[in-house]
Order: C-alpha cells, then sequence, then structure tokens
C-alpha cells in the first residue's frame, strides 16, 4: 500500500493547488538538510518558495560551507545550489570567527507519471 498510500496522499491535500502538488515534497526538504546540512554546519534559518530552498548558515570556513554545497549538488532532487553574501564575522568576546553565508538551492520539480511511480504501465 505505500506507494498507493503517497499517491493518494500527494493529490488530496484540497488546499493545495496543481502547482503546490507539483513541487517538492517538503518532509524531503527537510531530510536533505538535516542529511547534508544540519549534520556539519549550523543552520540560522531556511525558507521554501516554490522549488527554491534558501538556508542561512554558519560555518568555522568558507570551505565547508563549499564543500556542503558540493555535496548538495551530488543529490539527484538538486538541480542548482550557489552560495551567496559569504562574509567573516568575529564572535563577541573573543577572537574567533565564522563565516555566514546564505545557501540557494533549486530543486527539481517533482511531477510524475502516477503510472511509472506504481513501477508499471505506459504513459496515456
Amino acid at each position: 500500500f505505500g506507494n498507493i498510500t503517497d499517491i493518494y496522499a500527494h493529490y488530496t491535500y484540497s488546499e493545495m493547488t496543481v502547482d503546490e502538488l507539483n513541487r517538492v515534497d517538503r518532509v524531503e526538504v527537510i531530510d536533505l538538510l538535516n542529511r547534508i546540512v544540519m549534520s556539519h554546519i549550523t543552520i540560522g534559518s531556511y525558507s521554501a518558495s516554490g522549488n527554491t530552498l534558501t538556508v542561512a548558515v554558519s560555518a568555522d570556513t568558507l570551505q565547508e560551507i563549499n564543500s556542503i554545497r558540493n555535496s548538495l549538488l551530488e543529490e539527484q532532487s538538486v538541480e542548482y545550489c550557489a552560495i551567496n553574501n559569504a562574509v567573516t564575522v568575529k564572535t563577541e568576546g573573543t577572537d574567533a570567527e565564522r563565516v555566514n553565508a546564505q545557501i540557494t538551492i533549486r530543486l527539481v520539480n517533482v511531477a510524475r507519471d502516477d503510472a511509472e511511480f506504481l513501477g508499471g504501465g505506459e504513459k496515456k
């Protein structure tokens, strides 16, 4: 029942428009953030609009943030990823520095053919 339940849930959210139903599943977005981003660096905030995810991050170095970007680009669900607004800031009361940046992630559209999703059949 797993696949059928997923399809039913995908198309039965009455408050969503067709465009919203074709967007990336927000549970998958949170999973992506947990697996790749939050397990390595600090997230200040994130927002999703359509298929674009914007994540404010903080790390010890820009190389750490770039490594996360490269890992995101290896994901099938990620179409595009860029680091924006990177700035080095001093930690208050210490000589330590952190790099704050924004990562913009464009996710692949999830529109699918239900017959293919169920593992067979031809498009009609």
